[in-house]
C-alpha cells in the first residue's frame, strides 16, 4: 500500500511536475502556496457551508461531509505536492510530528485542554525534529 505521498508524487511524475527540488525555485514556491491557499479556502468554504445551514440540534448529511473530505483531500493532496516538489520526506516528517504531538500527554498520561478543547502542551511536550526530512525523500 503506498503512502499519499506517493500517490501524489505518481500524479507528478505523470504530468510532469517539478520532483525533488534540492534548492526549489521561487515559481515552485509560489505555485505551492497559491496552491495550498486556494484548497484551504475551498475546505473553508464547505465548513462555512455546514455552520450556516445547520443549527446546533441538526446532524451534518452525508452530502455536506463528503463535500467537506472531498475538499480536504485536495489540501492533502497540495500539500504533499508541496513537499514532494521540494524533496521534502512528508511521511516521515508527519510521524516525526505525531511522535512530538503524543508527548504532550501529561505525566499522567492525560491531555490537557484549553476551553475550546485544542489540546495544550504538558511539561512532557518534546518539540518534533523535522529538520532531518528537509530536502531528502524517504
Amino acid at each position: 500500500m503506498t503512502t499519499v505521498a506517493e500517490d501524489v508524487y505518481e500524479f507528478m511524475y505523470a504530468f510532469g511536475q517539478p520532483l525533488f527540488e534540492d534548492k526549489p525555485t521561487l515559481s515552485t514556491i509560489r505555485l505551492a502556496s497559491k496552491l495550498i491557499r486556494e484548497e484551504a479556502e475551498e475546505v473553508q468554504a464547505e465548513f462555512d457551508n455546514i455552520l450556516s445551514t445547520l443549527t446546533d440540534e441538526e446532524e451534518v448529511s452525508d452530502h455536506q461531509r463528503a463535500l467537506l473530505l472531498k475538499e480536504l483531500c485536495d489540501l492533502i493532496y497540495v500539500v504533499c505536492w508541496a513537499a514532494n516538489s521540494q524533496g521534502m520526506d512528508i511521511d516521515s516528517a508527519f510521524k516525526e510530528v505525531h511522535r512530538s504531538n503524543m508527548s504532550k500527554l501529561g505525566k499522567d498520561g492525560k491531555p490537557i485542554y484549553r476551553e475550546d478543547g485544542k489540546v495544550l502542551k504538558s511539561d512532557e511536550y518534546v518539540p518534533a525534529n523535522v529538520l532531518p526530512f528537509v530536502g531528502r525523500m524517504g
